[in-house]
């Protein structure tokens, strides 16, 4: 029997109902659709840089799973006359379930070998994901595959949750399209079924307009953040919709006797490998030029590879017409695609291990790789069979594989308990959320105690701030109060005098903007700096930067040294922006750019490119000093957080970080200020 499968369904109908396809009839080069998805999501995880779009790969799986869901319901109608919803349930969650179980226990004990920061919350992730409401889950925490601290060990489960959802709502939708055309088209099955068709094919479409004009409205391009757009169900349903308006057209079962004939002349066969050739190409032309956070890609991209994906079907479905009954895919392929689930399901988190414990990007994703084939052998050829009762372990006979059964329990008991351990040592609160937060604090307090001493200087009297008016609000739940009392002063102390003033009308000093990197040395910078002023926020942009300076510049507080610690985070016109900062820079000023650094980072991103642009601006503006962040920390990135962004609680990252900006200060006092610059 050849195994129908799909990478988020997991379609492995191993025993089809009775009336469904003959030994030896399966669908031929269906393998092909799989891998293609399965390539495209492990290059996009592993090798970003090669296909920065392959996240398309998911929209191939779903497309392909509404396609044969579909085609299984429809034939099944057209076989029994029926359509049986409890057996249907049971199918799907008999296929997704245990091997999901399963990566979750096997998976879990290699975050060991990581800092307890990746298992921050780990309890709600594995419920989440073994709840089938990983997407939804992640939309509220803010997760992202792109933009995120530390990345969740299961995020990659929210298509499962996707998959679930449609599996639900077409279980029940072809219980009740059976019922009513059953019952109209009574002791007539060939126009129940045509009529079935039509029916399914017309609302298919509508709900596929309906999913895609979600997302169009979900996606707001200005926040930065699609995770709404891309992970609800009602806005990323629409490719199952095509695929299943592609599984009410094409089917599963032998089309008509002069369909066939067409299908089975020398042409045809060629135009379906044609077609093929051309689907995979621009599948991989898509993954290659889209990006995650680009607007065409919510636009067009993910419909347009959703589409390709039925074109894809429709020509595999011709071929294997036309390719004669001895001509069978390569086993490689067929093993691969039988696999190509389980792989799913256990590359991301094991890719996050090691990725972490080890520098090298293409060893790392090869033990990924092999590791996430052996234990989905293991799980499908070895566990799987015994779960689906292929076999009866109690029959006399079968002491074989009661040895078998009893031996694999072994390692699943030993990675249970160090799962435990696992979920045991995992913190409430990162030690990198709670450093960002304590950063906060600070920061909120400096500003209270800055506007005590304006008022004080306005009004010449003092002005007493109740301990329980400092804010607490940046500090995330579950964080210890020994971290609210360290940044608390019981006894808040009034700042030294305003700063002299240049002869531009510039303070004396040092003004730093910057985003939740520079936080992390805040403190650093106020104590070791004379005069320094710091304004740090985390996910700000280049954008969000230049506003915060022209405030200080419209105030009068901006000094004559001024530091921009931006670009990792996201900005549209990013360029555009920082061509701003210097134009709209008061006379007098001298400017240095920090360029960011993110362990992330791929040829791609606009924070790269951000990188290359500020080394070249000292060239064109004397009165600008970069401090090349990105150089000194990428030969030291032991010294940075977990996530290879931030600089952590580390005294030595802080160190550094520190040492860079007061010796891009000295340099940027040897040369001359904007003003005098223009002079010349």
């Amino acid at each position: 029997m050849v195994k129908m499968l799909s990478l988020e369904s997991a379609e492995r109908e191993s025993r089809p109902p009775a009336g469904f396809h003959r030994p030896g009839k399966g669908i031929k080069w269906f393998s092909t659709i799989r891998i293609l998805g399965l390539l495209l999501v492990l290059v996009y995880h592993f090798f970003k840089d090669l296909l920065p779009g392959g996240f398309i790969g998911v929209d191939v799986f779903f497309t392909f799973s509404g396609y044969l869901i579909t085609a299984l319901i429809i034939e099944e109608f057209q076989k029994s006359g029926r359509f049986r919803i409890f057996a249907f349930y049971k199918r799907r969650f008999l296929r997704i379930f245990p091997p999901l179980l399963l990566s979750v226990l096997l998976c879990l004990p290699f975050a060991l070998l990581i800092s307890p920061d990746f298992t921050t919350g780990i309890v709600k992730q594995i419920s989440a994901a073994l709840g089938f409401s990983a997407n939804y889950f992640e939309i509220l925490t803010g997760g992202s595959y792109e933009a995120q601290l530390l990345p969740h060990l299961f995020i990659h489960t929210w298509s499962l949750a996707v998959e679930a959802h449609f599996y639900v709502l077409w279980g029940l939708f072809g219980t009740l399209s059976a019922l009513i055309f059953g019952h109209i088209y009574k002791n007539r099955p060939k126009a129940a079924g045509s009529a079935l068709k039509c029916f399914v094919f017309a609302g298919s479409v509508l709900l596929a307009c309906f999913s895609w004009l979600g997302m169009q409205t979900a996606y707001d391009a200005a926040s930065g953040d699609p995770s709404v757009a891309y992970m609800s169900t009602v806005t990323h349903g629409f490719p199952f919709f095509i695929g299943a308006a592609a599984g009410a057209v094409f089917g599963l079962g032998r089309p008509a006797k002069k369909v066939r004939k067409i299908l089975r002349t020398k042409w045809f066969g060629t135009v379906s490998i044609a077609v093929m050739g051309f689907t995979i190409a621009a599948l991989a032309m898509l993954a290659r030029t889209l990006t995650f956070l680009d607007p065409t890609t919510y636009r067009y991209g993910f419909l347009a590879a959703s589409l390709l994906t039925a074109l894809m079907i429709f020509a595999a479905r011709a071929l294997h017409e036309s390719t004669p009954g001895r001509v069978n895919e390569p086993k490689p392929l067929s093993a691969l695609s039988s696999l190509s689930y389980c792989v799913y399901l256990f590359h991301w988190p094991l890719y996050i291990v090691f990725s972490a414990v080890i520098a090298n990007n293409l060893v790392a994703s090869g033990i990924t790789f092999l590791l996430s084939l052996l234990f989905s052998s293991l799980v499908f050829y070895g566990i799987d069979p015994i779960i689906q009762r292929r076999c009866r372990l109690f029959n006399r006979e079968n002491r074989k594989m009661r040895t078998i059964a009893f031996v694999l329990s072994l390692p699943l008991l030993f990675a249970l308990v160090l799962g435990a351990v696992v979920i045991r040592r995992a913190p409430d609160v990162s030690s990198l959320e709670l450093q960002l937060s304590t950063g906060y604090l600070y920061q909120d307090v400096d500003e209270i105690k800055r506007l005590k001493h304006m008022f004080e200087a306005v009004t010449n009297q003092p002005l007493v701030i109740p301990e329980s008016l400092f804010p607490i609000g940046s500090l995330k739940k579950g964080t210890p109060e020994s971290a609210v009392q360290a940044v608390i002063p019981q006894n808040p102390v009034i700042p030294a005098q305003k700063p002299s003033v240049t002869p531009n009308g510039l303070l004396v000093g040092v003004s730093v903007v910057g985003d939740s990197v520079c936080l992390g040395a805040r403190k650093s910078l106020i104590d070791h700096i004379p005069n320094c002023a710091v304004d740090a926020l985390g996910s700000r942009p280049l954008d969000a930067g230049y506003d915060v300076l022209m405030k200080w510049k419209q105030e009068g507080t901006l000094r004559e040294t001024v530091i921009v610690a931006l670009g990792t985070n996201r900005c549209v016109g990013w360029k555009t922006k920082i061509d701003q900062i210097i134009d709209d820079l008061p006379s007098g000023c001298r400017l240095i750019f920090v360029t960011p650094y993110d362990g992330r980072m791929t040829e791609n991103w606009t924070s790269y490119h951000t990188v290359l642009y500020e080394r070249l601006l000292p060239e064109q503006y004397p009165f600008v000093t970069v401090a090349d962040w990105y150089e000194i920390i990428s030969t030291q990135t032991h010294l940075m957080a977990s996530d290879k962004i931030h600089i952590g609680g580390a005294t030595e990252a802080i160190k550094v970080y520190t040492d860079m900006l007061i010796a891009a200060i000295n340099e940027a006092a040897q040369k001359p200020a904007k003003e005098q610059e223009i002079q010349n």
